[in-house]
């Protein structure tokens, strides 16, 4: 190498240091800033399924009482139906 290469060389040397120590350091804020970023829109995806599976357990619910009380209230009408029925044939008289 020339003398007056290596002359320039050591004159950038400390700037290619700095540069690469800013190159670095803005590519590890990136990625912190990507990680925390990734991490927010987990949180709220979390929230959202919370949301969703507590909105999916009422829209259940919501649909089955009408069920249950209309097989409840027939059970009821055959069960007095069956206990009037009592009075016209008695058992064991």
């Amino acid at each position: 190498m020339s003398k007056w290469l290596s002359c320039r060389f050591h004159r950038l040397q400390p700037f290619n240091v700095s540069f690469l120590q800013m190159k670095g350091e803005a590519e590890a804020f990136a990625i912190e800033a990507k990680a925390k970023a990734e991490a927010e829109q987990m949180a709220r995806k979390a929230d959202a399924w919370k949301d969703y599976q507590e909105a999916a357990m009422v829209d259940m619910v919501l649909e089955t009482i009408p069920k249950v009380c209309f097989s409840s209230a027939l059970l009821r009408q055959r069960v007095s139906a069956a206990h009037s029925c009592r009075h016209f044939f008695p058992r064991g008289k």
